[in-house]
């Protein structure tokens, strides 16, 4: 048997694109000699090749998952953001008083209290889902350093007008954000 009597660019595409072996490769295709086989896939590294077929169709394969979860998550969002609106029409339409007529007259349902804490967290929760930031802290303080031989002899005066000039300046803990209305702190009460 020569070395020509071998469709080799077959026999490779199958090496390459498959799993098999090269003996099991050479018996599938009726070939009884197959280190003729062998040599050529060494000659052309058939290893190597198969090797990026399969990091190719595992990338492939990836962005395929990739783009099917991408079209998930867009449309979980799309609904999230729909029901969202949905419930906040529902919300304001039970802010509204409604009168009721019934057998015996008829009588008024008072609507839902709205708190000026719940718009606060409303609206942290819109600037969340924008991306924009719902609260900022900055701190500002004041440092003194020196030495002293017995700190309890500080003047008490001196230190109330430190503490007062520091917050005057704007030390301690402030919020503030891009939300438009101020943080209220504490949580909501029901009557």
């Amino acid at each position: 048997m020569t070395a020509t009597r071998y469709d080799y660019d077959a026999l490779e595409r199958q090496y390459v694109q498959g799993s098999m072996s090269l003996r099991a490769l050479c018996e599938m295709n009726g070939i009884t000699t197959w280190s003729v086989v062998t040599y050529r896939a060494k000659q052309f590294d058939w290893a190597r090749k198969r090797e990026t077929f399969q990091e190719t169709i595992k990338h492939k394969d990836l962005e395929i998952v990739a783009g099917k979860r991408a079209a998930k998550l867009e449309q979980l969002t799309d609904d999230i953001i729909d029901t969202i609106h949905a419930a906040i029409f529902r919300f304001v339409e039970g802010m509204a008083d409604r009168v009721v007529k019934g057998e015996d007259g008829e009588f008024l349902i008072p609507g839902t209290p709205v708190m000026a804490s719940d718009l606060v967290k409303l609206i942290d929760k819109v600037q969340l889902l924008k991306g924009q930031p719902t609260s900022r802290e900055m701190k500002l303080g004041l440092s003194l350093h020196g030495e002293l031989d017995d700190p309890t002899q500080l003047p008490r005066e001196l230190l109330r007008e430190l503490a007062h000039a520091a917050r005057e300046a704007g030390a301690g803990t402030s919020t503030g954000g891009s939300s438009p209305l101020p943080r209220i702190e504490g949580a909501r009460s029901v009557n």
